[in-house]
Formats: structure tokens, sequence, C-alpha cells
């Protein structure tokens, strides 16, 4: 049996490839990694069944065709050539007897890989929609003021400074309590990381009133790694109610879509979560102002009341004085009608006595020619009074008359 050495089974190798692979052919594959270096991009290519790689090869997009590709896709390759992303590419097979297997990517079907990215956003909505969960999370409630937030985010970004620059430097003086958890917002460990920082939020003994997951800046690649089904549905489960401020003006991620509210920024969060404040401080002013007024209300009712009340009082005083003024009138009337009344009586009893005196005055008696007889100092009225043996005295009008025995 003839040994051949390397290079030669190689070259054998190599003869067999380029007399089967003369043209371009369209193939499609995962991306397990893409690195751009010095114009070119090198690339990492598998198939898998069921989660398990069964082929992989190494693909190149040269810079000279980078150019070509770009200028003839509308799409932007860093978003099509994300790690994870399925692709559909148009490829040279090359075989070099010193570096081995390597595709050449000569075009991209950028409509393939979009498509791939709608259609995954819809099996996960349409998953969380089976399971009940989908945008559970803004049937929760936000409390009336917010102070206790616990807040997922890359502890090195920018973005936590403008959260905090804006959330703890606000021109109101709301005191706040911010409990960060670290997670990482790009590349493949973020989805991971912010599903274990909601569970570690989950543990802790602190109550808090909602939860923020923030990122400062990234690209819409970036945004990718939020259409997770991992993460929409620790949203969705989540207790408290969740803030996204992950999002580019116009992209939407499903977390953003699953959560309570979505933001664009941090710093939007931040201000979200004040304007919340500033809503409630104004109600309880309202409420403070609504009160005040109805507490004058009352209280001029109530001194109308008593003013009137004062005043139907002295009017019933004046009324009720003149009634008893009217009752001492009658009764005076009444009792100097008595009074007279009784004085005419007792003048016509007068009168009568003085009738009767002046009828037994003896005086009138003797003007009359009536005489009166006197003995022994005694005035005689009747004959046995008489005593026949004494001297009596006759009294006459013009005088007494004395006869003796």
């Amino acid at each position: 049996m003839n040994t051949l050495s390397l290079s030669r089974l190689n070259e054998f190798i190599r003869r067999a490839v380029t007399a089967n692979f003369l043209e371009a052919v369209w193939i499609t594959a995962e991306v397990i990694q893409a690195k751009l270096n010095r114009g070119h991009y090198y690339i990492d290519l598998v198939e898998k069944n069921n989660d398990e790689i069964i082929a992989q090869s190494s693909a190149v997009i040269w810079k000279s065709d980078l150019i070509t590709i770009q200028r003839y896709n509308p799409a932007n390759l860093e978003l099509i050539l994300k790690e994870g992303n399925e692709i559909r590419v148009q490829v040279l097979v090359d075989y070099n007897i010193r570096y081995g297997l390597k595709l050449i990517i000569q075009n991209i079907d950028s409509s393939y890989t979009l498509g791939k990215i709608a259609q995954n956003r819809i099996e996960i909505i349409q998953r969380l929609q089976e399971e009940k969960l989908w945008q559970r999370n803004k049937l929760q409630k936000l409390p009336s003021v917010i102070k206790k937030i616990a807040v997922i985010s890359s502890l090195s970004s920018a973005g936590k400074k403008d959260f905090e620059d804006e959330l703890l430097n606000n021109e109101w003086q709301y005191q706040f309590s911010v409990v960060y958890y670290q997670a990482s917002m790009q590349g493949e460990n973020s989805e991971k990381e912010i599903a274990k920082a909601f569970e570690e939020i989950d543990k802790s003994l602190n109550t808090f009133d909602l939860i923020c997951i923030i990122r400062g800046g990234g690209s819409k690649l970036d945004l990718l790694n939020f259409d997770s089904y991992l993460i929409a549905k620790y949203i969705s489960v989540s207790t408290l109610p969740v803030i996204t401020g992950i999002g580019h003006l116009i992209d939407e991620s499903i977390a953003d879509l699953s959560a309570f509210q979505s933001l664009k920024t941090p710093t939007a969060t931040a201000n979200f979560i004040l304007q919340h404040n500033i809503k409630f401080e104004i109600q309880i002013d309202s409420l403070l102002q609504k009160l005040n007024n109805s507490l004058r209300y009352f209280i001029q009712t109530e001194k109308n009341y008593l003013e009137q009340l004062n005043l139907s009082l002295i009017q019933r005083k004046e009324i009720q004085l003149l009634q008893k003024e009217k009752e001492i009138t009658k009764s005076e009337n009444l009792i100097k009608n008595l009074a007279k009344a009784q004085i005419q009586k007792s003048e016509i009893r007068l009168l009568a006595f003085e009738k009767i005196n002046y009828s037994l005055d003896p005086t009138i008696a003797l003007q009359n020619g009536f005489v009166l007889i006197e003995q022994a100092g005694l005035r005689i009225k009747r004959k046995n009074q008489l005593n026949l043996s004494e001297g009596i005295g006759i009294l006459f009008q013009d005088g007494k008359v004395e006869i003796t025995k």
C-alpha cells in the first residue's frame, strides 16, 4: 500500500473540491461567532439538530467582497451576522492544503435572516401567549409613591450614571433607595445574567416598588439580546412592575413589549419615576386644596348659620318681649279694670253706708221734728227703759229741756 504525505493528500482533496464546486453555492447555517478584523469578517458556521452540532465550518468575507456586499445589501450586516442568527449566504468552497477548508462568502440574503429574526419573535410571542404570560406584567400596579427600586444593569455602563444623575439629583429633592444587580446588557451571557438578577431580586429581603432594566447606549444589534423568551418570561411572572430603558427611538424588543412600561433611555426611565411621584404630589396638593376649600366653606356656612341663629334668637327674644309686654299691659289693664270696678263697687257701698248713716244721724231726725229722750246719761230708745221716777232730758233741734220729777 502506497503511503501519501499530508500535503499530497490535501492536494488530492483540493482537486476534488475544486472539480466539484466550480461555482458558488447557496447554503444556510447558524452563526456561532463573527469577528471583524482589518476589514475582513471571520465567521464560524454550524448546523444543528436539536441543539446538537452536526456540521461546522469556517467562513470569511474578504474586505473587497464586504464592500460590494454592503453596497448592494440594505440591511445592517452586523445585525445579520449576529451570533445565533441563521443566515443564507452564497459561498465559494475553497480548500487550502495548509489551512484546510474555508467558505468564502460572496453574497448574503439578508431578507432570509431578517425573516428568521421576525419569525423567531413571532414564535416567542406565541409561546408566551400560549403559556398565558404575554404582557402579564402590564397588569401590575405602581404604588402611589415610588421609593425603593431594584435596577438590573451593567454597573460600569454610562446608562447607570445617567439614571443616577437624573433620579437622585432631582430638583424636587425626592429621596430613593436604589439597589443594583449586575448583568451584562450585551453578548451571549446577557440573557442568563438578567434571569439570575431577577432570581436574586425575588430572594432579596428588600421590599421593592418596581424593577428597572437599563442599558446605556449600544447598537441596534445588541437590542436583539432582549428578543428573548427567558427574559420575557421573568418579566411576565414578576410580581413587581418592570420598566425597561434599553431601546432605540423606533425599535421595541420583546422585553419592552412584555414590561409594564418601556422607555427609550435610562434618563427617560428615571424621569418616568420622578413624574409619577410628582403626579402624586400634585394630587395630594389638589386634595389638600379641596379639603381647605371645603373647610372654609363649612366654617363660613356654620358661621352664617350661627349668625342666622343668633338673629333668629334676637328676633324671638324681641317677639317674646313684645308678647310679654302685651301680656303685662293686658294684665295691667285687667288689674286697673278690676280695681276700677272694685272702687266703683266700694263707692256704691259707701254711698249706701252714707245713706244709712245719714238716715241714722240724730241731728237729721231732730231737724225733721223728732226729739231724743235721755235719762241718767243714756239715750232712751224703748219705753221699758224709761224710769218715770227719775228726771228725763228732752233734746230738740234747738236745745235741751230737763224735766224733773
